[in-house]
C-alpha cells in the first residue's frame, strides 16, 4: 500500500513532511477538508486524547497528532452546503509520542498480540496507518458484552494479554500505561483476537526513548515512582487488566450495570492508590486466574514469562 496516496484531502498548502520534522508545521496553519465532505471518504475524523483518527479507507485508519479547533467562515473554503470545513492543526506536544510509537512499532514489527500497523503517513495530516478494529478496543467490548461474554473467551483474552506482555518485553518495550482501553479486539477467522496498542509513551533503552506515559490509577503501584520505568510497573498493570478480564470492571469499581461510576475522578483515584500503597487488593479468591493476578499485584513475579508459566497451568474451561 501506499502509504502517501490517502484519500484524506489537502488544503492550502501543498508541503509534505514527517512527524520527525516538527518545523515543517512549528510555523504555519495548515487545513484538511473534514472527512465524509468528499466522495469516497467512510466517516469524519473522531477524537482521543492523543489527536484525531480518520477512516481514510476502507478497513484503514489514520491515527494522527493533530487537533481541532473552532470551525470559522472561509468563503474559499465553504463548504456546498453552507458549512464551514473543519480546521485541523498539528498539535505539537503530541509530535514526539508520535515519533516515539513509529519507532517503537517498526521495532515490534508483525506479531498476532500487537495491534496491526500497516506504516506511517507523511503529508499532512501525519500519522500512522493501522487496520480498523472491530469491534474496538477491550474496554468497549467489555462494557457491551458483560452480560453475555462468554467465560471461554474472557479465558482466551486473559491469556492474550500475557502474550502480548511477554512479547513486547522479549523485545526490552515498556509499555507504561497498560489497561482495556489500550488493547484492542480484532475480528478474525478463528474468532476474536486481542492486540496491544498505544505506544506513544512507551519505553525501550535502546531506542533511547524514556517512556512519557504513566499508568492510570488502578493500575498503578503506588510504591513504584511513575519515574521509574521497570517491567514491575508493566506487570502490575497487567494483574489488574487480567482482573478486569475476569470481572467486568475496574479494581474496587462497581459494576458497569450496577451504578453509574465515572472512573477519571480524583475520589477514585484518591481510594484505590491509597488501598494499593496499603497492599490492600480486591478479592480474588474462586476468580479465574487469581492467584496470577495477585501475584502481579505483589510483585511475585520478575518477568512476564513467569506470569505466564504460572497461567499455564490453569485449568481452562473449553
Amino acid at each position: 500500500m501506499d502509504t502517501n496516496s490517502s484519500p484524506v484531502a489537502q488544503v492550502g498548502s501543498s508541503k509534505q513532511g514527517t512527524m520527525g520534522m516538527k518545523k515543517s508545521f512549528s510555523q504555519e496553519l495548515e487545513w484538511v477538508e473534514p472527512l465524509g465532505s468528499r466522495p469516497g471518504l467512510e466517516s469524519e475524523a473522531f477524537h482521543a486524547s492523543s489527536g484525531n483518527f480518520f477512516h481514510v479507507q476502507p478497513g484503514i485508519v489514520l491515527k494522527s497528532p493533530v487537533t481541532t479547533k473552532d470551525r470559522i467562515y472561509l468563503p474559499e473554503y465553504y463548504g456546498p452546503k453552507g458549512c464551514a470545513p473543519e480546521i485541523f492543526v498539528l498539535q505539537e506536544d503530541n509530535i514526539e509520542c508520535f515519533d516515539a510509537e513509529e519507532k517503537i512499532l517498526n521495532r515490534l514489527g508483525q506479531h498476532p498480540r500487537i495491534v496491526r500497523y500497516l506504516g506511517p503517513r507523511r503529508e499532512f495530516p501525519p500519522g500512522l496507518l493501522f487496520e480498523v478494529a472491530e469491534p474496538g478496543s477491550l474496554q468497549q467490548y467489555l462494557d457491551d458484552h458483560h452480560n453475555d461474554m462468554a467465560f471461554s473467551l474472557r479465558q482466551k483474552f486473559f491469556f492474550q494479554a500475557i502474550e502480548a506482555v511477554v512479547f513486547i518485553h522479549s523485545k526490552n518495550v515498556l509499555h507504561c500505561d497498560m489497561r482495556p482501553d489500550n488493547f484492542l479486539v480484532y475480528g478474525s477467522d478463528t474468532g476474536l483476537e486481542l492486540c496491544m496498542c498505544d505506544f506513544g509513551g512507551s519505553a525501550c533503552e535502546e531506542l533511547e526513548l524514556p517512556g512519557c506515559a504513566c499508568p492510570s490509577p488502578g493500575f498503578h503501584d503506588p510504591n513504584i515512582d511513575h519515574f521509574d520505568k521497570t517491567f514491575a510497573m508493566d506487570i502490575f498493570s497487567l494483574g489488574s487488566t487480567l482482573y478486569v478480564i475476569m470481572t467486568g470492571h475496574w479494581p474496587f469499581a462497581p459494576l458497569k450495570d450496577e451504578a453509574s461510576f465515572d472512573f477519571f475522578t480524583e475520589e477514585y483515584w484518591s481510594q484505590v492508590d491509597d488501598r494499593f500503597a496499603a497492599g490492600d487488593f480486591p478479592e480474588v479468591d474462586g476468580l479465574f486466574g487469581g492467584e496470577v493476578i495477585m501475584g502481579c499485584w505483589k510483585h511475585e513475579f520478575s518477568t512476564a514469562e513467569e506470569v505466564l508459566a504460572c497461567a499455564s497451568k490453569l485449568d481452562v474451561k473449553h
